[in-house]
Formats: C-alpha cells, sequence, structure tokens
C-alpha cells in the first residue's frame, strides 16, 4: 500500500488543508474528526504515521497515540499540540514527536520525518508475574505486577502520585530488595488500583546486579504491553494528559 497516514482533528477545514499537505508525500491519506472514528480506521487500515491534534473533545491526542501504541508497534506519532513545556515533555518521552507549529507545510514535514524516524523499543523485555508479590513504595503498601531488567510496574491501592519523573524507594521484603526508582508514568484509580510504571537507575540494571538476579529468579505469567489497557480505553497517562482536552 506505500506510505500510509492518517490524520485526526475535529476542524474540517484545517483537517483539508492538512490532507492536501500530506498528500504530497504520502501514498494513503486517512482522516478523523473524532476519537472513536480515529481508533476504527487505525484498526481497519493499520497506518505507518499518525498525526493528530492534541485536543480531541473530551479526549486528546496523546491518550489517541498511547491507545494505538498497544495495537500498532510500528506506528509513528505526532502530536500537533501547544506551548506547554509539561505536555512537551510527556509526549517525547512516550516516544512522540511535538509538534507546537499546526501550519500545514508544517505538519506534512513532521510526517515526512516520522516516515523515516525508528520506533523506540523496550531496552529489555518485562515478565508479568503470575502473583504478585508485596511490596512498600515510600512506605506505603503496593503489589509488584510486572518486573524487568530496567524496571517494574507496581499496583496500590492509595495514588502514589501521578507526576512522571518523580522519584521514590520501593522495598520487597521477601526477597529483601530495596531499589531507588523513577516514576515514568501513574494511572488513576480503576478497577483493580492505581498504578504506576517506573525505571531503574543504572547500578540495579547493571549484569550480576542484585536486582537482574531477583528478575531472572521469577516465574513469568506473560508478556504485557507497555500501555496498561481497560475496557477498550488507555488507563496509563499522567492526569495532566488526561486534563489537557479540558
Amino acid at each position: 500500500m506505500g506510505r500510509t497516514v492518517l490524520l485526526v482533528c475535529t476542524d474540517p477545514q484545517k483537517l483539508s488543508d492538512y490532507e492536501k499537505a500530506v498528500a504530497t508525500i504520502a501514498d494513503v491519506v486517512q482522516v478523523a474528526t473524532t476519537f472513536p472514528q480515529a481508533k476504527t480506521i487505525l484498526r481497519q487500515k493499520q497506518p505507518d504515521v499518525l498525526v493528530t491534534e492534541l485536543r480531541l473533545n473530551e479526549f486528546n491526542g496523546i491518550h489517541l497515540a498511547l491507545w494505538s501504541r498497544v495495537r500498532l508497534p510500528h506506528l509513528r506519532s505526532v502530536i500537533i499540540g501547544r506551548s506547554d513545556p509539561s505536555l512537551e515533555t510527556d509526549a517525547r518521552a512516550l516516544g512522540f514527536a511535538y509538534l507546537k507549529d499546526n501550519r500545514a507545510q508544517a505538519i506534512a514535514q513532521a510526517t515526512q520525518e516520522a516516515f523515516i524516524t525508528q520506533v523506540p523499543q523496550r531496552r529489555w523485555p518485562r515478565k508479568r508475574l503470575a502473583v504478585g508479590l508485596s511490596a512498600q513504595v515510600d512506605g506505603r503498601p503496593a503489589l509488584v505486577i510486572e518486573v524487568g531488567y530496567g524496571g517494574f510496574r507496581v499496583q496500590t491501592a492509595e495514588a502514589v502520585g501521578v507526576r512522571a519523573r518523580d522519584e521514590f524507594a520501593l522495598h520487597i521484603p521477601e526477597f529483601d530488595i530495596r531499589a531507588n526508582a523513577t516514576r515514568i508514568w501513574a494511572a488513576g484509580r480503576g478497577q483493580s488500583g492505581h498504578r504506576c510504571g517506573a525505571s531503574l537507575g543504572e547500578p540495579d540494571t547493571r549484569p550480576g546486579s542484585r536486582w537482574r538476579t531477583f528478575v531472572d529468579a521469577l516465574p513469568v505469567e506473560s508478556t504485557e504491553p507497555d500501555v496498561e489497557v481497560a475496557h477498550g480505553s488507555i488507563s496509563v497517562i499522567p492526569r495532566r494528559i488526561l486534563s489537557a482536552a479540558n
């Protein structure tokens, strides 16, 4: 099919301008004006690049890009945003391009660059544990539900904070494991409680480290994608991303 793009914008006139500009560098251009419509196209057409505005009514473009990543690991995403350092940092940390220039030509250029951009890959695989391990996050009860050489995922009854890049201490008493971690994402409360994903510092990720030995010893239930999905929607989005569309 060649190079395919999905453009998502709630303004029909702007969407038409974007489509004309992107059509000069793509073989197929699909368009959508709503979040549900975009999801349908993503499922059916599986484009190479997603270009979406940040504001999508009650949803937003980062939300859509995260939802897409679970189903289309090859997809590159470009967010057409606004001058917001926090949102830009979040988008780039998640591997998405963040474009503050909403002119059609700038969008075409960003799409062209996305075609040749390598999709970020996780450095080490993760294990989803058959049984969660009792732990503490900054002294509060938690369950470790996924581990890898470079980080882990925990579940808590109470919120442990929703700001990305916060640091916290993990303690797994049963194995006498202690580690300092950096929160990469955090989720609001769902059916299974609050969740967050974190990365570890270089000392804990070295070959032969206590953490890596611990990870190797644990049984695995299954492999799980980067993004937690519940009832068809992404639930692992920092609060500022979710509120950006309001």
